[in-house]
């Protein structure tokens, strides 16, 4: 019996400044309460290790002016997408292609983590039927 991996080591997380311009500006959005979701498959970078797919967890300062309330939200947001990473299961991505993925807390209410929970849930899902529907993110864009 296989053992699920629920690490989310640095590997997974999208550090990269260049690649977090190309996902805002060129990503691929739309919107599953209380998330926003931007996405993109890009091209691994051959010298820095990168995983199947990145992700980056933001929380608005315009919503939540205490970094306390911040940080709260983006702890049960990672702690929703570690728990619930294993669902991306086997991607229908291209050959040496990665996706990368924004999920920006839009609420200006602290919701349990359970709905938050959810929300990464509908993220994950969406981005797969997008990608086994044809590999185009940007298809059936709700935003």
């Amino acid at each position: 019996m296989d053992a699920i991996n629920y690490s989310f080591d640095k590997k997974q997380r999208l550090t990269s400044r260049t690649l977090i311009q190309r996902l805002f500006g060129e990503g691929a959005s739309f919107f599953a309460y209380p998330l926003r979701c931007i996405s993109m498959v890009v091209d691994p970078d051959p010298h820095r290790p990168m995983a199947p797919v990145q992700v980056l967890v933001s929380v608005s300062k315009k919503n939540h002016k205490r970094a306390v309330a911040r940080n709260l939200v983006k702890r049960r947001l990672r702690e929703a997408y570690r728990l619930n990473r294993h669902r991306w299961g086997t991607l229908p991505l291209p050959d040496d292609k990665r996706l990368i993925v924004a999920l920006v807390y839009t609420s200006r209410e602290i919701l349990d983590y359970t709905t938050i929970e959810h929300g990464v849930i509908k993220v994950i899902t969406e981005i797969q039927k997008r990608l086994a529907a044809g590999g185009d993110l940007s298809a059936g864009s709700t935003d």
